[in-house]
Parts: C-alpha cells; structure tokens; sequence
C-alpha cells in the first residue's frame, strides 16, 4: 500500500522507500522513438525526480549533487528489449531557492482569480524557512477569500551561493543543469536528452 506523506511541498525533503518500485507501461509510453537513457514519465508530485538509466547514474555521480537520492526501481518496458537498470533521481524540494543569496530584493507574485499581481516585499529574509513561511501564510490568509489563488516569491536575480551542477526548481518540477554537465550528457549519450536554456532566469 502506498506511504502517504505529511507535510507540505517544502517540508517533505528526500523520500525514503524500502524497496524498488515497480514501473510498468502505463504513461511511460516507451519505444523505439523515445528516449532510452532518460525515459519520458510524468509525475503528480510537486518533487523533482525523473526515472534514468545506470548510464546517466554513472554520470551524474561524477558532478557535485545537491541532497538527492537514487531510488532503485524494477521497471519492465513493453517495447524496449534491455538489461540495463533504471533509476528514480530524486533531488530536494526547490535546491535553487534554498541556495539564493538572501541579501537582495524580493518580489511577491499573486495570481488571484486568473489576475497576476507583482508587489514589492518590504520584509527582509535571513533563511529560506522564512520565505515558505511567508508564502503558507498568504496561502492560510487568501485561501477562502477568492475563488483561486496562487502565490510565489520571485527574487530579483538568482545569485545562488552554492557550486552544484545541477538544481532543482520544484515549483515547475525542473532540473536545471549547468553547461558542463549538459555538455558531458549529450557527448557519451548523444540524441537522448533535449535542454532548454534557462538563461531568463538570470543564473549566476
């Protein structure tokens, strides 16, 4: 039977699990045009995790990972004939804000009955605990209020104080690589993985 988990998004971290999970058809909808090493799933979960071969694995641990886990799985595809193993790459929840360089401006965005509105945060953060105990408190405040609503803190520019290869950026359940690990990627595991930049963020 499934573990339910407590908490919220934030609070939740790394997830532990007892024995592999089973993977089967279902969404994955593998095959010959699909990707092998890096196989297309979908989650429910606001966690950032895709499934990976031993392949990918390998070159991952060569990189500086944030707090992650690699859940073993038995995954039987239908169309893919493979001894190889696969895994469930689990990072943190949200590695990105929590590695933010606090000492700077900070922007609250409310989406309130489809409308966007973008204010100035006058209160100042010394830790990232303080900025989703802000944001579960316009939650609590807002929540009978409208119809919808929907709230994120943006900050004025992603400094991250941290050196890791790769983040997580739960809120849209992205990882977000650097240039040298997309590099690695793509040279000994060619046409298998497509990137998008995400230089609008401004990461630095």
């Amino acid at each position: 039977m499934p573990q339910k988990i407590k908490g919220t998004f934030e609070e939740k971290g790394l997830v532990e699990i007892e024995k592999p999970i089973l993977l089967k058809n279902g969404s994955l909808q593998e095959g010959k045009n699909r990707l092998y090493e890096i196989v297309r799933g979908s989650s429910f979960s606001f966690s950032t995790l895709m499934i990976v071969s031993e392949n990918v694995k390998i070159i991952l641990e060569q990189f500086k990972l944030p707090p992650h886990k690699f859940h073993p799985t038995n995954f039987q595809p239908k169309h893919i004939s493979t001894e190889t193993k696969y895994f469930i790459f689990q990072l943190d929840f949200d590695q990105l804000t929590k590695d933010l360089d606090l000492i700077q401006i900070f922007y609250l965005e409310e989406e309130i009955n489809g409308l966007i509105q973008v204010s100035k945060i006058e209160q100042n953060f010394s830790s990232t605990k303080e900025i989703y105990s802000f944001i579960n408190n316009k939650r609590e405040e807002n929540k009978d209020k409208f119809k919808t609503y929907y709230v994120k803190i943006l900050p004025d520019k992603y400094t991250i104080i941290s050196d890791y290869d790769i983040f997580s950026f739960s809120v849209h359940r992205h990882f977000i690589v650097n240039e040298y690990l997309k590099d690695t990627l793509e040279k000994y595991l060619p046409n298998q993985m497509v990137f998008k930049s995400a230089q609008n963020l401004g990461i630095e």
